[in-house]
């Protein structure tokens, strides 16, 4: 006679596998909003700034230290979050 059996490592590795798939799915959700993002911030700061011309050279290195420094605020978060996580642990 055959009996049914639940083989608990097979539901552990199901959650795990089913873990991982999400984490990719994220991933690559984030992907298209961070490609984005700096020509959205570039027409804003167009609009806002005004054109820059080359008699005014300062509007555009000003505007492309503000990119940046947006662009700066991800990775601190993550770096923050992370470092939050590993101080935790010891």
């Amino acid at each position: 006679q055959l009996h049914d059996h639940h083989d608990p490592s097979a539901t552990s590795t199901r959650r795990t596998e089913q873990h991982r798939a999400d984490e990719v799915a994220r991933a690559f959700f984030w992907q298209t909003p961070g490609a984005m993002c700096p020509y959205i911030i570039s027409a804003l700061l167009l609009g806002w700034m005004g054109e820059p011309t080359h008699d005014n050279i300062e509007t555009i290195h000003l505007q492309y230290m503000i990119l940046v420094g947006i662009g700066i605020l991800p990775s601190l978060l993550v770096l923050v979050i992370l470092s939050r996580r590993v101080w935790q642990k010891y």
